[in-house]
């Protein structure tokens, strides 16, 4: 698949280069990541009702495990 720079077998054909593609998709989403772009709040992520996180909260406190 083109990632492997070392020595390779007799039996191993080369059918394609994901390296660069790889490396691209990383570039590509670190550059996202970094200048806020990514994760967009409104098509690539989840909300939660506000009361049902205050019951998730009151629900999962340590100290009443202690």
């Amino acid at each position: 698949m083109g990632t492997w720079s070392g020595r390779k077998a007799k039996f191993v054909r080369h059918f394609a280069d994901l390296k660069s593609a790889r490396d691209n998709g990383i570039k590509c989403y670190n550059e996202a990541v970094r200048d806020g772009s990514f994760p967009n709040l409104e098509t690539e992520s989840y909300s939660m009702d506000p009361n049902e996180w205050s019951k998730f909260l009151a629900d999962t406190q340590y100290d009443r495990f202690v």
